[in-house]
């Protein structure tokens, strides 16, 4: 993100830029929403402005439902760094339990899917991780996350609570992220709808053997984590409503 760019001159120059452009038309508003908390403390934090934090829905929530729970989790994501799919493929190396995972997305670089590959083979993980490189529709991805046993997101300093959660959520299933995930966390409650884990290998692959280990536990974090979508009223006509408001 940009509010991280390095202190150098030139990264200097270009947050300011993108600060003071944010001063002249966001002070013309009537009212400010936001996808997150972590993004309206960074508006009040840099430009001194007060918002509402409006959680957006999905755009066809019945697309995700319950299924069967088997043996894998399951991480939908553009492949790139700081998704960290490679810090899931690691983790795969530690397994105690017959745990898979399945990774599916669209890598941004070749060298991306080179470096889930390269992880793969060196630590001979070809039945533990199943790599999908490539787009999946809205329909295969629904049905993976029906059938896993729990779902991952694990990026770094996340802006939202990335929509990965809300489709687990949909699917009554729970979700795995780390302490450092950003906007998930303000979705994730660890033990309750979900885990949450350090950011290193052993840990994330504990979390998993965990969720595997128990799968009714798994069950009822699951059916918790849908229950979020109630309490917290992400839904179209919440949305309109405060629009409107």
């Amino acid at each position: 993100p940009w509010q991280d760019t390095p202190a150098t001159p030139e990264g200097l120059a270009v947050r300011d830029a993108i600060v003071a452009a944010d001063n002249r038309y966001l002070r013309e508003a009537e009212r400010i929403f936001t996808n997150s908390r972590i993004v309206s403390e960074r508006l009040q934090r840099f430009n001194d402005l007060e918002s509402e934090v409006l959680y957006p829905p999905l755009g066809q929530p019945d697309t995700f439902t319950a299924g069967k729970a088997e043996d894998f989790f399951f991480y939908p994501s553009r492949i790139l760094g700081h998704k960290r799919q490679r810090l899931v493929v690691e983790a795969a190396a530690h397994l105690k339990t017959d745990a898979r995972v399945v990774i599916a997305g669209v890598p941004d670089e070749p060298d991306q899917l080179a470096i889930l590959q390269d992880e793969i083979a060196r630590n001979k993980l070809e039945d533990r991780v199943d790599l999908i490189p490539r787009w999946i529709s809205e329909e295969e991805k629904a049905d993976l996350m029906a059938r896993s046993a729990g779902v991952l997101y694990v990026p770094f300093l996340e802006d939202s609570y990335g929509y990965v959660t809300l489709e687990a959520f949909h699917a009554h299933k729970p979700v795995i992220t780390t302490a450092d995930s950003g906007g998930p966390l303000e979705l994730i409650e660890a033990g309750v709808n979900g885990l949450v884990v350090d950011p290193d290998p052993v840990s994330l692959a504990a979390a998993l053997d965990t969720l595997r280990a128990d799968p009714d536990a798994a069950a009822a974090m699951g059916e918790r984590a849908y229950q979020v979508l109630q309490d917290r009223d992400i839904n179209w006509d919440h949305v309109v409503s405060s629009l409107l408001g």
